[in-house]
């Protein structure tokens, strides 16, 4: 049903669908395709807020020491008659609950080989996997992660806590192509010594928020590993065999509740697997030793109990970026998995891959993995290791042809050369160039003068 809010400045916005619903309010999209509505609730969360002092608070949002060009977008202004305020939000966007989350009933289109032969015996099992392939799979909701993971430790930088995490205020560009990120609802961020509210939507509350203690950069990491866990394996964290025993009985709502506050044992608990679940994707196949000790880390009985245990948002940014990079897509059944695998978990089969591997005075500093089908883009990390300034930086692109590489896009600030003797001899490469498909190829930093081998290899 339309609706008609007024701004400050005398505009007037007719809304056309909601699309999303937190705790404390609704955002709408309007007749203006990039333009949004939030329009905050009363406590009940039924009727929309007339208490205009809450318009105040957020006019000062803007004044936050919030990191330029972070990808949040803020009030461009309240609203005249109700709290809640106008911001902008691309057309193309959806919320990654839309993009990511399983729907039952969605009657998904995408097909391959691989999965037609499930088709008969198991409609269900080809219904969910097709819909999470077709959304981009585990390595796309991983870099979308990686994004988000980036934009709220450079807020945590600053003091700031973002305050309501959840797969609704977290949009992604429909286009898979362009995994452009941003985040919603930023009327609760502030400083963490000034937040003395409990900000949280349903399932996603850490602990400490849901007993009224306040939000702080420990409840944003746990909300954000909850909405991660969600994305990748389909279940809720905590909704494993004691929520199922109560399905049928009077208790299912209670149970529910229980698992959304994290009051049960997580579904992957060591130390205690009375909640073990029945989850649509096997955990070991789409998270990796390194995210499960995150996870681990967060949702274990310390990590509930000592929020300071909980990994850090830069640790997570860190993690991720890892992930992303060990990331190989499978060539038979469209699924991607860790390079640490050794093979497709779900097809065993073994797939060409490309492995880079950077080393500055003989020592690790980066891996990178994947297939080699159309342009990789190599990130900067692989030659610089992981900052998160630098999270979008590229160090060079390659392209697999039958038997060779071709190399361009070189970073600017180093200068570089390509080995094909084991790095006996250099010779200086520069533009677009065809290197062979094993051969190490040196950076050397036109300033500083450090220098980083790469071993490129090609199985």
């Amino acid at each position: 049903m339309e609706q008609e809010f007024e701004d400050i400045y005398g505009y007037n916005h007719i809304t056309t669908t909601e699309i999303a619903r937190g705790g404390q309010g609704v955002v709408f999209r309007t007749q203006n395709s990039n333009i949004a509505v939030k329009v905050l609730c009363e406590e009940n969360g039924t009727l929309f807020s007339k208490d205009l002092n809450q318009n105040t608070r957020l006019e000062s949002i803007r004044l936050l020491p919030i990191p330029r060009k972070s990808n949040i977008t803020l009030p461009q202004a309240t609203l005249k008659n109700y709290a809640g305020y106008v911001m902008t939000l691309l057309e193309e966007m959806k919320s990654f609950e839309s993009v990511f989350d399983y729907l039952p009933n969605n009657q998904n289109s995408y097909l391959n080989e691989w999965l037609k032969q499930f088709l008969d015996d198991n409609p269900e099992f080809v219904n969910f996997l097709g819909q999470y392939i077709k959304s981009g799979g585990r390595r796309r909701r991983i870099e979308a992660y990686f994004k988000v993971a980036c934009i709220l430790a450079k807020l945590h930088t600053r003091g700031l806590v973002y305050g309501d995490f959840s797969s609704k205020n977290a949009f992604i560009s429909e286009d898979l192509a362009n995994n452009v990120v941003w985040l919603i609802d930023s009327d609760n961020i502030n400083y963490q010594t000034n937040i003395k509210e409990s900000y949280f939507t349903p399932g996603y509350g850490a602990p400490e928020v849901m007993q009224g203690k306040g939000c702080t950069f420990y409840s944003d990491s746990y909300a954000f590993a909850v909405s991660l866990f969600w994305q990748l394996v389909g279940t809720h964290p905590f909704k494993g065999i004691l929520t199922d025993e109560n399905l049928e009985d009077d208790f299912v709502d209670d149970a529910e509740e229980k698992a959304y506050s994290g009051e049960l044992p997580w579904i992957m608990d060591e130390e205690n697997d009375s909640n073990r679940g029945n989850t649509a994707i096997p955990p070991d196949y789409v998270i990796s030793t390194r995210l499960q000790r995150l996870f681990s880390r967060t949702f274990s009985s310390k990590g509930k109990e000592l929020r300071h245990t909980r990994p850090t948002l830069l640790e997570w940014s860190n993690t991720l970026a890892q992930d992303i990079d060990l990331s190989v897509k499978c060539s038979h059944c469209g699924m991607d998995y860790d390079y640490s695998l050794n093979e497709c978990p779900w097809c065993d089969t073994n797939n060409a891959i490309v492995i880079l591997n950077s080393t500055i005075e003989g020592n690790d500093l980066w891996k990178f993995v994947r297939e080699p089908e159309g342009e990789l883009i190599i990130p900067l990390r692989l030659i610089r290791g992981f900052r998160i300034s630098e999270s979008d930086e590229v160090a060079f692109s390659l392209k697999k042809n039958k038997d060779s590489f071709e190399l361009f896009s070189l970073y600017d600030a180093y200068e570089w050369s390509v080995s094909i003797d084991k790095g006996i001899t250099f010779i200086n490469v520069y533009g677009h160039v065809t290197i062979p498909v094993n051969c190490l190829i040196r950076g050397k930093h036109r300033v500083t003068q450090e220098q980083v081998l790469i071993e490129v290899e090609y199985s």
